[in-house]
């Protein structure tokens, strides 16, 4: 007798609990503020957390930079601690957006590695702007020790577009008076 009173409430209770099941409006599972919803929205965000993997490193290099003195880029040890430092600003801004997806990770991942291994090409590439960044001694010293177009990895670095040509001011042209 208890066991068929016993039943009969299971039954009871797992029958309201299906009902309650099928009432409730299922959710569409989303990463954050930024979900698959809109396709441009989604291009958006990786191309975000690309850019957050960007600007991290040159975050983390420019404070280096100003709070050390120190801002050799094409050393080993520089590009671990530039590397850690950055990698763990890029999970708190992770966190911040609630980007848990695995390609935001990837995103910024690759973002910070690109540039720890060629933000020496700021230098030749943007060098009014780096020197604004940095100092004009750090600008000369890196145009001096790296190489332009290339990716510095481990202790060389590897070419990975054509070589810049250098291009010198013209000379003063020699004025010529005619009567």
């Amino acid at each position: 007798m208890a066991d068929e009173e016993f039943q009969n409430r299971v039954n009871r209770i797992s029958a309201r609990h299906e009902t309650e099941q099928t009432l409730r409006p299922s959710r569409r599972r989303r990463s954050g503020a930024l979900g698959k919803g809109s396709r441009g929205r989604y291009a958006f965000s990786l191309f975000g957390a690309l850019a957050s993997g960007f600007l991290t490193v040159i975050l983390v290099r420019y404070v280096r930079f100003h709070l050390t003195g120190e801002g050799n880029v094409a050393d080993v040890m520089a590009f671990l601690l530039d590397a850690g430092i950055s990698i763990m600003a890029c999970i708190a801004i992770k966190e911040m957006f609630k980007l848990h997806e695995p390609e935001f990770k990837a995103a910024q991942g690759i973002g910070v590695f690109a540039m720890v291994m060629g933000m020496h090409n700021l230098v030749f590439w943007a060098p009014q702007a780096m020197e604004t960044l940095f100092s004009p001694t750090w600008v000369k010293e890196q145009r001096q020790d790296t190489t332009p177009n290339s990716l510095w990895v481990g202790v060389q670095y590897i070419r990975i577009g054509p070589e810049q040509q250098t291009v010198t001011a013209p000379e003063q042209p020699a004025v010529v008076y005619r009567n």
